[in-house]
């Protein structure tokens, strides 16, 4: 094809602007144990203390890990405030639950390195 020809057909085209091709979407996977759910119950089948009980094992300040038994009392001791249901909102008030026990000047520091990991454990799993 001659080079003439080649710029006549570029002028005729389609007479629509060039569009940019969208990007990949990249879907984030809810990693909390609501799974995309906008509230669960705290107690039963399926429920909230449950899935921390199957959950990645939690451990301890001194190293220890927690058993499915241990997890699931410090499961009930944690979300006890929640109510029947857990729901997204209650993350931030369940945290800040226990960061208020660590400004508690009655606390031992043993007891303190304990919180700051429940702390960051349920960080990631609530």
């Amino acid at each position: 094809m001659p080079y003439l020809e080649k710029k006549e057909l570029q002028k005729i085209g389609t007479g629509k602007t060039p569009t940019k091709t969208p990007s990949p979407k990249v879907e984030k996977k809810d990693m909390s144990i609501l799974e995309g759910k906008p509230y669960i119950p705290v107690r039963g089948r399926g429920g909230a203390v449950e899935k921390i009980k199957k959950g990645p094992a939690y451990t301890a300040f001194s190293g220890k890990k927690y058993s499915p038994r241990e997890m699931e009392a410090l499961a009930k001791k944690t979300l006890e405030k929640a109510g029947s249901y857990y729901q997204r909102g209650e993350r931030s008030s369940v945290l800040k639950m226990l960061k208020q026990k660590l400004s508690d000047p009655k606390v031992s520091w043993k007891e303190k390195g304990e919180i700051k990991n429940q702390i960051k454990y349920f960080e990631k799993r609530l």
